[in-house]
């Protein structure tokens, strides 16, 4: 009956030890807004929101979800012709964009921004009238954008909410 409890009591930690993430190895995503154009960019590095606010009037809107170590990577591509970030876990969409003289290019040499995997869906919206694709873990704000013109792309990727982080 003993060793039954003790492996319990194991099985038991394990769970909780796999379903709990560090936050010292999660890493917060900052989401920064530029006023002018109505891009919003996603990073994991604090300098680079603190030079875009600094620097060039973008406004740091906090930090809705932490990254995960290692998991699904999210690429960032860029396209300077129209002035617009966008994200996906899928290289398929990242092939596709950037062999096209479409004017996307990948961002951070081709490796992932930062990764999905967790419990908290983010979601992806187009506005065709802007072309901007936005990020939201908001669930209301994907819900309510719609109203505004903006097109429901489902869930992007999943990151860590901050109320998992031990």
């Amino acid at each position: 009956m003993k060793k039954v409890l003790m492996t319990l009591l194991v099985l038991l930690s394990l769970t909780v030890t796999v379903s709990a993430y560090d936050k010292s190895i999660n890493t917060p995503i900052y989401r920064v807004y530029n006023p002018a154009s109505g891009e919003h960019l996603y990073t994991t590095a604090f300098g680079e929101a603190l030079s875009l606010r600094d620097q060039h009037g973008w406004t740091i809107e906090g930090c809705p979800w932490y990254s995960p170590v290692h998991q699904t990577n999210v690429y960032r591509l860029y396209n300077p012709t129209i002035g617009e970030h966008l994200y996906t876990t899928d290289i398929n969409e990242v092939n596709y964009l950037t062999s096209f003289m479409s004017g996307w290019l990948v961002d951070n040499n081709g490796y992932p921004s930062f990764w999905s995997g967790g419990s908290l869906p983010v979601y992806r919206l187009y506005s065709p009238s802007s072309g901007r694709h936005l990020l939201t873990s908001d669930e209301n704000e994907y819900n309510v954008l719609p109203q505004h013109g903006w097109v429901q792309e489902g869930v992007a990727l999943y990151g860590v909410p901050e109320k998992d982080l031990v």
